[in-house]
């Protein structure tokens, strides 16, 4: 069974009594149906939510939350800044848990020992930002240290979860697709070895595909194409839009050190006679292309300052 992540083929396996991704086909990723009856539940967080009629009778988040009416106030509130899959950033070892994960929560939210070590040894980021000395790794089902307040690179926006925000009353949502090219390039160097992408602009690329597919995940939970509750939007009218329908609206942006690798002034360069002309116009059509292009994938916002190495200057 193939499936395609972040644009990548990968292969449903199985190992013991768990599904698992490969990139290469063996002899465990043959499967053989049988007929049976009934149906195994499929683990998954629950939202514990009921909306009930005044009558008593079950209503849809849709139909509650919905206000179809031109004009008709909405009232919610905003998440302007969050970064939903840093999991894919910062070398893909520092972040540990998945948004989702057509596996379902056992592997998105599973032990952390294969990003952080048994027990934490490996987690850089948890002992010197969070001062966790170490930490328990296990995930799903037991949760006995993460997700927490106390811990910022576990993931604590799971789309269940996020969904439970959405009933609460959060309509809109500004996912920050973010990096760090030092903290990865630390990280490469170290254990576990992953060895994840670097460079800003292939972790927001990889970033904004995988957003989009867990839309196309929600929607399949929904019942089909443009059915579910979370919704890529790129302006105020779409958004409104949505949001009337009792949808979550979410925005595309970016949050990065090196924003299309610009880590140079580069008409400065060329007033101060370092390069030519014909250099300076390339590298400004170049940042233009890349603009188009994020454009087009729906990025409607840009935060060009992120943590450690801003060394772009602006004129």
């Amino acid at each position: 069974m193939i499936i395609y992540e972040q644009g990548n083929p990968v292969y449903v396996s199985i190992s013991g009594t768990s599904l698992v991704w490969k990139t290469t086909v063996d002899n465990s990723c043959l499967f053989a149906f049988e007929n049976t009856q009934g149906t195994k539940a499929f683990p998954e967080a629950d939202t514990n939510v009921d909306i009930l009629s005044s009558a008593g009778s079950t209503v849809t988040p849709e139909n509650a939350l919905s206000r179809p009416a031109v004009g008709e106030n909405i009232i919610g509130y905003a998440d302007t800044h969050a970064h939903i899959n840093h999991n894919l950033g910062s070398g893909q070892a520092t972040f540990a848990g998945e948004a989702f994960s057509p596996l379902g929560i056992e592997q998105a939210l599973a032990d952390c020992s294969g990003n952080h070590g048994s027990g934490g040894i490996f987690d850089l980021w948890g002992k010197l930002v969070d001062g966790a000395g170490s930490h328990d790794t296990g995930g799903y089902p037991n949760f006995n240290y993460w997700p927490t307040s106390y811990s910022t690179n576990h993931q604590q926006t799971y789309y269940k979860w996020l969904e439970r925000s959405w009933l609460a009353g959060q309509r809109v949502l500004v996912q920050q697709c973010v990096n760090n090219r030092t903290l990865a390039q630390i990280t490469n160097a170290l254990p576990p070895y992953k060895n994840g992408p670097a460079d800003d602009m292939v972790v927001a690329e990889l970033q904004i595909q995988n957003i989009y597919s867990m839309q196309d995940y929600i929607d399949a939970q929904c019942g089909g194409p443009g059915k579910g509750w979370f919704r890529i939007v790129t302006d105020s009218k779409e958004a409104r839009q949505v949001i009337s329908e009792g949808k979550m609206a979410v925005f595309l942006a970016l949050e990065l050190d090196t924003v299309f690798g610009v880590d140079k002034d580069y008409i400065g360069l060329y007033e101060a006679g370092q390069i030519t002309k014909a250099e300076c116009d390339t590298r400004l059509a170049n940042i233009e292309t890349q603009l188009s292009k994020l454009y087009n994938l729906g990025v409607r916002s840009i935060f060009p300052v992120h943590a450690l190495n801003n060394t772009a200057y602006s004129k």
